[in-house]
């Protein structure tokens, strides 16, 4: 075997094994959610995969690692995965992968903006709190700065349960009904002008 066809293999191997290597994602997302956003992604092809690395960046320099993810054992065909930023920072947050493969080497995906802004707590009143199944609970807004055309509100219970969730209003003040929802505690996440926040809610 020439010395120059030998070299062609050893390059078209390297080549080939690079692009098994790659792991191919068929989405990610970033959801701001409460006090903390929410990241999703899926593949369908993995090979030679050590792990993900979710990584966050105030201005696309500097990044910061979030959450270290270990692949699915024994699915090269690829998988769903999620993560969580607990203690984003208010802004706009740039939100990438990294995933590491078995010889160190990283490959990056998609960078994502996800606007993240929580609501101070005393901008937002609920009442009453404990509340019967039966009675309408009202959301105050008091900062009138906001923008509340399209305020969109998720009741989920504390095992992670998302319940249906029916209300009206308008003029900075909001009803919530709850039918048929059972006894117990429940977050209660409202999301107004791009910024969120979370009540816990009872309900006897």
């Amino acid at each position: 075997m020439s010395k120059v066809f030998y070299s062609l293999l050893i390059l078209s191997f390297c080549i080939c094994q690079k692009a098994q290597a790659e792991v191919k994602y068929v989405y990610f997302t970033a959801t701001p959610y409460g006090e903390e956003v929410i990241l999703k992604w899926g593949t369908d092809s993995e090979v030679n995969n050590q792990h993900f690395v979710v990584e966050r960046s105030l201005n696309g320099d500097a990044w910061q690692e979030v959450a270290v993810v270990d692949p699915i054992a024994s699915l090269p065909a690829g998988g769903n995965y999620t993560a969580m930023d607990g203690a984003p920072p208010t802004g706009t947050l740039m939100y990438r992968i990294k995933q590491i493969d078995f010889d160190g080497t990283p490959n990056y995906s998609e960078v994502l903006e996800v606007l993240f802004n929580v609501l101070d707590e005393n901008e937002v009143q609920i009442w009453p709190n404990p509340v019967d199944q039966s009675v309408a609970i009202t959301v105050d807004v008091t900062d009138n700065s906001l923008n509340i055309d399209d305020p969109v509100f998720e009741l989920m219970s504390i095992d992670g349960r998302r319940l249906g969730l029916g209300w009206s209003g308008s003029d900075n003040q909001f009803s919530l009904s709850l039918p048929d929802t059972p006894p117990g505690l429940y977050i209660l996440t409202m999301t107004i002008d791009q910024q969120h926040i979370i009540k816990k809610l009872q309900i006897k």
